[in-house]
């Protein structure tokens, strides 16, 4: 397979054959052809069978004059489920702590419904206590004229990670909402990696996220110009669960929060100190 080498900005072909006790294994921005990617990860894999951590990315195009960048997502986005069959023909699913899943490592639907959850022949998701997932938002086809959509992953599949302690994922969308607040309560660490504007429309899930467990929170918030056409910010009353409309020029992440699960004891953010962490 082919890495990137930051280092020295090369290319290079590298094999991984002859480990056999590795415990921690990270790969990203990795390419090549796509049978012969998939065989040598997947002997790779079983040759490893003591994994605790796992790290997997493919190199994607992106679209760059967007802020945020988007993943461009054409063609077959199965990477990953042919993977996880290739790996479980011969082998058990591993015993995985930590599984980060970057670029190109699409948790979709299977290509066959009679397939089912592919992931549970590459780990036992009740070991797992820290999991990565880029959910970005991608184009889905060759005219980026239209509107980037939200990636459409499979939470259903993590339902048995009852272990699961740490969460970081780029957004928090309603389908990830909808997960967190049923199966994905044990969830102490959540962090979100993606810029968030003031008039992003995804903010709404942050205000009936319920995360009883939650003492970390990690956010990313960019500054904006007032929205023209804006009666104000809309939010949602604590008490009485209604939508309300508060008339503030600003607002952030935190003022969403619940009552609920605001008592965290580790927060981080990144802010602009020139415009958001002023006096009045």
């Amino acid at each position: 397979m082919f890495l990137d080498d930051p280092v020295n900005a090369l290319k290079c072909n590298t094999s991984l054959k002859g480990f056999k006790t590795l415990a921690s294994l990270e790969l990203f921005q990795f390419y090549g052809k796509e049978p012969e990617l998939i065989d040598n990860m997947a002997n790779i894999l079983r040759d490893c069978p003591g994994l605790k951590r796992l790290g997997l990315g493919l190199a994607r195009e992106f679209d760059c004059d967007q802020i945020p960048e988007i993943l461009v997502a054409t063609g077959d986005c199965d990477f990953l489920e042919k993977l996880c069959l290739k790996y479980g023909t011969s082998s058990s699913p591993l015993a995985l702590e930590t599984l980060r899943l970057g670029h190109g490592m699409f948790v979709y639907k299977p290509k066959s419904p009679s397939t089912g959850n592919y992931l549970s022949k590459l780990v036992k998701f009740w070991d797992i206590k820290t999991l990565h997932i880029y959910n970005g938002l991608v184009h889905e086809t060759d005219d980026w004229d239209f509107e980037p959509v939200p990636m459409q992953v499979q939470w259903n599949f993590f339902t048995e990670c009852a272990s699961l302690c740490q969460l970081s994922v780029t957004r928090l969308d309603k389908k990830l909402r909808r997960w967190l607040n049923t199966s994905g309560k044990s969830v102490q660490e959540l962090l979100i990696t993606e810029h968030y504007s003031m008039y992003d429309n995804a903010l709404g899930n942050f205000d009936i996220l319920e995360l009883p467990q939650l003492s970390m929170l990690f956010t990313r918030e960019m500054t904006i110009s007032e929205h023209p056409n804006t009666r104000g910010w809309r939010g949602i009353n604590s008490d009485t669960r209604e939508q309300i409309y508060v008339d503030k020029y600003r607002i952030t992440t935190l003022d969403r929060i619940p009552d609920n699960i605001a008592n965290l004891t580790r927060l981080g953010l990144c802010i602009e100190l020139e415009n958001q962490w002023v006096s009045s």
